[in-house]
């Protein structure tokens, strides 16, 4: 919650990364790098909207951060998106049961 700017940790690096969501609810404009592949889906669609910045190794991350650091608001912009993507996602455990409930229902009546 104190931080204006978040990296995403093991993005740099063939770890997956992290869940940017977290730091997008937190308020912060979310950086991560190009090793997102535990959160393909979630990270394209943030870039897309204008919620998060992927960079490419620690010289960019660090432009990125000074960049962010340096410009109040193209970092509020950045972090309200992120924060409207992240409330956008909210539901979609919901939606996924909702969608899994008849096959579920149905497993169970055989059970």
């Amino acid at each position: 919650r104190l931080a204006p700017v978040a990296f995403i940790g093991g993005s740099l690096v063939a770890h997956g990364g992290q869940n940017p969501l977290e730091a997008a609810r937190l308020g912060a404009a979310p950086l991560f790098g190009p090793h997102m592949e535990n959160f393909a889906t979630i990270a394209q669609g943030m870039i897309a909207a204008g919620a998060a910045r992927a960079v490419g190794d620690a010289a960019s991350l660090a432009a990125a951060v000074d960049m962010l650091l340096s410009d109040a608001p193209k970092r509020a912009a950045m972090a309200q998106a992120a924060k409207a993507f992240a409330e956008g996602e909210a539901g979609v455990l919901d939606r996924i049961l909702d969608a899994l409930r008849p096959f579920l229902d149905r497993a169970e009546r055989k059970a």
